[in-house]
C-alpha cells in the first residue's frame, strides 16, 4: 500500500491557498512549524485548519545553523 503525502511551508501559499491542491486529497501533511531562532512559519495556523481531521500531520523545524 502507498500512501500519499506531501511536505507544506509558507513557500506554498500561492499554491494551497488557491485551491489547486486540496490538504484533505492526502494520506498525511507534513508541515514547517519553525525555522531558524524564534521563526514561525506565518501560514502554519492557516494550514492546520485546512486540514481534515483524518490526515495525519507531522511537522518539522528547519534549523539553521548559519544564524547565529
Amino acid at each position: 500500500m502507498m500512501l500519499n503525502g506531501i511536505d507544506i511551508s509558507h513557500h506554498n501559499s500561492t499554491m494551497v491557498f488557491s485551491n489547486r491542491i486540496s490538504l484533505n486529497d492526502y494520506d498525511f501533511v507534513i508541515m514547517k512549524a519553525t525555522e531558524g531562532h524564534g521563526f514561525v512559519d506565518p501560514c502554519f495556523k492557516q494550514y492546520s485548519d485546512k486540514i481534515s481531521p483524518n490526515v495525519v500531520r507531522g511537522y518539522y523545524h528547519f534549523a539553521r545553523p548559519d544564524l547565529t
